[in-house]
């Protein structure tokens, strides 16, 4: 993945260039994934990604299983996350319970912000 984030696309992150792309085209939505410790994407990029793609919608994978952390793109973005949490709900023992778990989680953090 940092391979690809990182490759240069007219002279910018492809990262970069894919946000411009999306604030060009009027594009609903994006996806971030979920910063972790086990992953590479940083606070900055999202940042980065935020001055550049003003009213999207933000698809957030990588929270649950993979760990990542959803209260940094909740800061950045408020009511516009959408967070997919899917393997942590979809294998677990109680999934209704689970489900549940992640909904307050998520429902806190947002009025946390």
């Amino acid at each position: 993945y940092a391979v690809m984030k990182n490759a240069m696309i007219d002279s910018k992150k492809a990262y970069v260039h894919f946000a411009e792309e999306v604030q060009k085209h009027g594009a609903d939505g994006i996806v971030i994934g979920a910063p972790s410790g086990k992953n590479h994407i940083t606070l900055a990029e999202i940042s980065d990604v935020k001055n550049i793609v003003t009213d999207a919608c933000v698809l957030v994978p990588g929270i649950g299983a993979q760990g990542g952390e959803l209260k940094p793109l909740i800061d950045m973005y408020d009511d516009r996350v959408i967070a997919n949490v899917g393997r942590a709900i979809m294998y677990a023992d109680d999934v209704a319970g689970e489900a549940k778990k992640y909904k307050e989680l998520i429902n806190g953090l947002r009025k946390k912000s």
